[in-house]
C-alpha cells in the first residue's frame, strides 16, 4: 500500500497562514538558484530556486480567495527538472516511494507535454501528482493552486473546472469529521465558490457555518487565522458569478 503524504508543502499553508500575524515584513519576495537532486534520475539535479525573502502581505495577495498563497502561485514555488520532467511543488521532491516513481516515469514517457512553457509545467505538476499517494487536504489544495493558476492566464473555463472539482471534493469532506483548521478553510471555501458559481443561498449558508465555527474555535494556536478569516470573510458578498473569483473593489 502506497504511504500518504501528509507532511508536504502544500499541506502545511494552514500553519502558515495562524502565523501570518507574526510573520516578517519585507520590502519584495526574493529568490536564489539551488540544484536538488532530481528524483527520476541518479545522479543528476535540477536547477530551482528557494526564496531568501518574503513578508506577511502575501497573505494579502488575491490568491487568498482561493485560500491559496505565495510560494506556490508563482513560477519559481514549482519546480521542474529539465532532463528528466518531474514536477512538484517547491521542496516537495523528497520522501517518494518507488512505486511513485515509477508510476511517473511511466506516465512521463507516455504523456510528457513538450517545451518548456508555464502551461506544460502546469500539466506536468497535475499529471506527476495523480501519480502519486497525496492525503485528502493535500489534493484539495492543490486544485485550488491550479484554479488560480489557470485565473491568472484568463483561462477561466479551465480555472472554474478546478474549482468546480474542489468544491465538490470538500463538500463530500465537510460532511465528515475534520481537523478545525481544515474545517474552517473548507467552510470559507465553499462559500466563495458557490457564490462565484451564482448559488447565493448555499453561500450565505457556508457563510452562517462558518461564523458559528468561528465562534467556537478555542485553541489559542487558531487565532491568527481565526481573525484573518473573520477579516476576509467580509469580502465574500461581493464576489460576483462567472470570470474572476477576485471580487470587484468597492468603486469599481
Amino acid at each position: 500500500m502506497d504511504r500518504i503524504r501528509t507532511a508536504s508543502p502544500a499541506a502545511r499553508i494552514g500553519v502558515l497562514v495562524v502565523l501570518v500575524v507574526a510573520a516578517p515584513f519585507a520590502a519584495a519576495t526574493t529568490w536564489t538558484p539551488i540544484e536538488v537532486p532530481d528524483p527520476l534520475l541518479e545522479g543528476e539535479v535540477c536547477e530551482v530556486q528557494t526564496p531568501m525573502s518574503w513578508g506577511g502581505y502575501v497573505y494579502r495577495w488575491n490568491s487568498k480567495y482561493d485560500l491559496v498563497f505565495w510560494p506556490y502561485t508563482v513560477s519559481p514555488g514549482i519546480w521542474y527538472c529539465a532532463g528528466s520532467g518531474f514536477t512538484a511543488l517547491i521542496d516537495d521532491f523528497d520522501e517518494i516511494s518507488t512505486e511513485e516513481l515509477d508510476r511517473i516515469r511511466a506516465w512521463l514517457a507516455r504523456s510528457r507535454p513538450d517545451g518548456d512553457a508555464l502551461e506544460s509545467r502546469l500539466r506536468l505538476l497535475e499529471g506527476i501528482y495523480a501519480q502519486r499517494a497525496l492525503d485528502p487536504e493535500f489534493e484539495n489544495r492543490l486544485l485550488r493552486i491550479l484554479a488560480r493558476w489557470y485565473q491568472d492566464l484568463e483561462r477561466f473555463e479551465a480555472a472554474d473546472a478546478y474549482r468546480r472539482r474542489a468544491l465538490d471534493h470538500l463538500e463530500a469532506r465537510l460532511e465528515g469529521e475534520l481537523e478545525p483548521i481544515a474545517r474552517l478553510e473548507y467552510l470559507y471555501v465553499a462559500a466563495n465558490y458557490t457564490r462565484h458559481f451564482g448559488d447565493t443561498a448555499r453561500s450565505d449558508a457556508y457563510l452562517e457555518r462558518l461564523q458559528l465555527a468561528l465562534s467556537e474555535v478555542t485553541d489559542p494556536e487558531l487565532e491568527g487565522f481565526v481573525d484573518y478569516l473573520t477579516d476576509l470573510v467580509q469580502e465574500t458578498v461581493r464576489i460576483t458569478p462567472g470570470g474572476m473569483l477576485d471580487p470587484p473593489r468597492p468603486g469599481d
